[in-house]
């Protein structure tokens, strides 16, 4: 695993944050990064930290299909 360590960016995220404006868990966030969907920086505390270009990239890329129930029916995320 590639970690870097750097200063706090003014325009970064904490891992929760992150996933909540993505509207995934924060188990997903880790695996996105293994899968290098997304890349992370560390703090000198060693807590990952995300661009919020790197999320705003995302938001804007239909990479996966919209979450649906058990059924099939499309779910409507909440963005609030």
């Amino acid at each position: 695993m590639d970690v870097r360590y750097t200063e706090p960016e003014a325009a970064s995220l904490p891992i929760g944050d992150a996933a909540r404006q993505l509207g995934v868990s924060v188990d997903t966030m880790r695996r996105w990064e293994r899968e290098n969907r997304i890349q992370s920086f560390r703090t000198l505390g060693n807590q990952r930290r995300y661009r919020q270009s790197d999320i705003d990239a995302l938001l804007t890329t239909p990479s996966s299909p919209s979450p649906t129930d058990d059924e099939g029916v499309p779910v409507l995320q909440d963005t609030a």
